[in-house]
């Protein structure tokens, strides 16, 4: 499943224009997991460019997470998936009326890499 949804994700991109996705498509493929464990069917997958900008929405019918994004480390064996996501990619999460959303956009977001 999970390497359908980064296949998926790739190849829109390139459909779109993407040359390079960089680690869009991982991203995704981390807040897709994390949808389909921890959130609430439906889980929604769309990949869409506005004004040349490629971002990735993932929805589902959850409330989101409790916490803040935490950084996974000694015995800790979950939140690495989300924790990666937001260093892979810029990552908006917001709750909904119908849910909660995830938009990831291409670059490392501010709590990734610098470089």
């Amino acid at each position: 499943m999970i390497a359908t949804v980064r296949s998926e994700v790739a190849a829109a991109l390139q459909a779109a224009g993407v040359a390079d996705p960089g680690d869009l498509p991982l991203a995704a493929g981390e807040v897709v997991v994390n949808a389909l464990e921890h959130g609430r069917p439906p889980v929604e997958v769309r990949v869409q460019v506005v004004g040349g900008a490629v971002e990735v929405i993932v929805r589902d019918a959850g409330a989101g997470p409790a916490r803040p994004v935490d950084v996974p480390g000694g015995e800790v064996e979950r939140g690495r998936g989300r924790w990666l996501a937001h260093h892979l990619a810029t990552c908006e999460e917001r709750r909904t009326p119908d849910g909660f959303e995830v938009r990831l956009t291409p670059g490392p977001g501010p709590e990734g890499p610098a470089g």
